[in-house]
């Protein structure tokens, strides 16, 4: 077999985002991803400009998207959920976005207190407000399996692929 495979790590977000308890000090989260990069990973998703009250662990992402911009070659991306968050991340300089919404009605009720159908306008006219040059990653969950709505229908998850 012949190809590349290119490794996205994302503990530096999805690994710190769900601690509970005490705040991860911005120098723990930095030392995490200079640890990775200096194994060799140079494309890690750092963070989510989302509210610090639903997701504590993120509040400093801002700082740390501004750590990794000192580390050469490496692709940081930074998810986001909302026009705040798009705002805070273009204004951070984020070269790579994620944006992010649910196949099911019940997670991304939960996820983003809102429809499927708000959410997608809302990420559609991020799409289109994004810098030139910014790279955008569209994250589209629960395609297969719902913790509130159960085992997804393939009709309905091909329904959101196709519109994006």
């Amino acid at each position: 077999m012949t190809g590349k495979v290119t490794i996205s790590e994302v503990a530096p977000r999805d690994g710190i985002q769900s601690i509970t308890g005490d705040f991860v000090p911005t120098e723990v989260k930095i030392a995490l991803i200079q640890a990775l990069y200096d194994a060799g990973l140079r494309r890690m998703e750092v963070g989510s400009f989302v509210s610090p009250k639903a997701i504590p662990q993120m509040a400093d992402t801002a700082a740390v998207l501004a750590f990794t911009k000192t580390l050469p070659g490496l692709e940081s991306t930074v998810l986001v959920p909302n026009r705040r968050g798009f705002e805070a991340a273009i204004a951070g300089g984020a070269e790579r976005l994620g944006f992010f919404m649910s196949a099911t009605a019940g997670h991304n009720k939960a996820n983003l207190n809102r429809t499927r159908e708000e959410s997608f306008a809302e990420l559609a006219s991020l799409v289109r407000d994004t810098p030139k040059g910014t790279l955008i990653r569209f994250n589209l969950s629960c395609v297969f399996h719902c913790p509130f709505d159960g085992v997804v229908e393939d009709a309905e998850a091909l329904d959101w692929v196709e519109r994006i």
